[in-house]
């Protein structure tokens, strides 16, 4: 008569030591995952600067990848006063009447390594005057940025300067304006 409620209690404790066991695997395999994504996180960041290292003048519109993960840029536009460029000549004219020479250096379809930058636009001091240079210097912050990239894990984000950090989203899909980007 005692043997059955042993076997209950037996049969009970296996299924716990079961459920539990489901369980442990279950959350290790998810912080497995978190880790596998935190190792390969890109963070890509993108500015201007208007001095070289050594205070000369110059023009730079940079793209950082700060994470330690490469990042695969599908597009990335600018856009000026409401309007999008997918090239900064054309860019420059429309801001600031510059129709000198540029440097630049195509980002989309490029693959950014953890802590590498790309200067993708170049104006050099010698390609302006004083005036240009000014021009230019205060057209800067109004210039926005866009970019969509992903990690190698197909996790993407959206850039956007004027918000605060890069947005998850499921995929890039098409550029803004299709077969015209940086």
């Amino acid at each position: 008569m005692g043997l059955p409620k042993v076997d209950a209690l037996i049969a009970a404790c296996v299924v716990f030591i079961s459920v539990a066991s489901l369980w442990v695997a279950v959350r290790s395999s998810e912080i497995q995952q978190k880790t596998l994504a935190a190792s390969v996180w890109p963070y890509l960041e993108m500015g201007t600067s208007d001095t070289t290292d050594n205070g000369g003048r110059i023009i730079l519109f940079t793209i950082k990848n700060q994470g330690v993960g490469p990042a695969l840029v599908h597009w990335m536009v600018l856009s000026y006063r409401g309007r999008v460029y997918g090239d900064a000549r054309l860019l420059l004219r429309a801001c600031c009447s510059f129709t000198g020479p540029v440097i630049t250096t195509t980002v989309h379809g490029r693959v950014i390594a953890g802590r590498e930058s790309i200067d993708f636009i170049k104006v050099l001091p010698a390609a302006m005057s004083a005036q240009q240079f000014l021009r230019i210097d205060g057209a800067a912050a109004e210039i926005e940025h866009q970019a969509c990239y992903c990690s190698v894990l197909d996790e993407c984000w959206i850039l956007a300067s004027r918000k605060n950090g890069p947005a998850p989203v499921r995929s890039c899909g098409a550029s803004p304006i299709a077969g015209d980007r940086l």
